[in-house]
């Protein structure tokens, strides 16, 4: 039986610190890169949103337009349409992209949101106006946290930016719905 060199020995251990030293650097080097990589794409999937995106200007013209225009039948019917419209658009539209056409949908369903807004603060007093408005921050605020909770440690980039969109767009659909409920009485 032949027993190791104290020379083969050192060699053995040097090797293996080398790998083990090598094999810890890169795994800093690549934590830091996914790191990196995760802000990033937090910072494109949680655009921050203020008061001042979700409210659209209007002149005082069109303020009496969207007041005639827009009763509660017609902006109920209009969101039943967008919900067929996009149920058709995520069946069909094979060359797009799942994560382009859940952006579309979340954009679609923000201007619902927003012309909804509208309608309803053409209706209220500046007081309600002001409660109305703090009730949309917040909704906002809530619509992010409650979007952000579908990013986790267990999925990949495009996976969670696909489910933060999906729950995002959902939200601002339900909100839709509700603001319709909520505010019948004004419309």
């Amino acid at each position: 039986m032949k027993f190791i060199s104290k020379r083969m020995c050192l060699l053995i251990l040097g090797l293996l610190t080398f790998t083990v030293v090598f094999t810890l650097s890169f795994r800093v080097y690549l934590d830091r890169k996914l790191k990196a990589y995760e802000i990033a794409s937090e910072a494109d999937a949680a655009p921050e949103e203020t008061l001042e995106q979700l409210i659209i200007p209007e002149d005082p013209a069109s303020s009496e337009d969207t007041r005639d225009a827009a009763t509660l039948q017609d902006l109920t019917t209009e969101l039943q349409e967008l919900d067929g419209q996009i149920t058709a658009y995520l069946n069909g539209n094979r060359g797009i992209s799942t994560r382009d056409k859940y952006e579309r949908i979340a954009e679609l369903w923000n201007q619902e949101l927003n012309r909804i807004s509208n309608v309803i603060t053409s209706h209220l007093e500046e007081s309600e106006k002001d409660a109305f408005h703090e009730s949309e921050k917040e909704f906002l605020q809530s619509r992010n946290l409650e979007a952000m909770k579908e990013i986790s440690n267990t999925k990949s980039g495009m996976t969670e930016n696909l489910d933060y969109l999906r729950k995002y767009a959902e939200l601002t659909r339900l909100r839709c719905y509700d603001l319709l409920k909520d505010y019948k009485a004004f419309l």
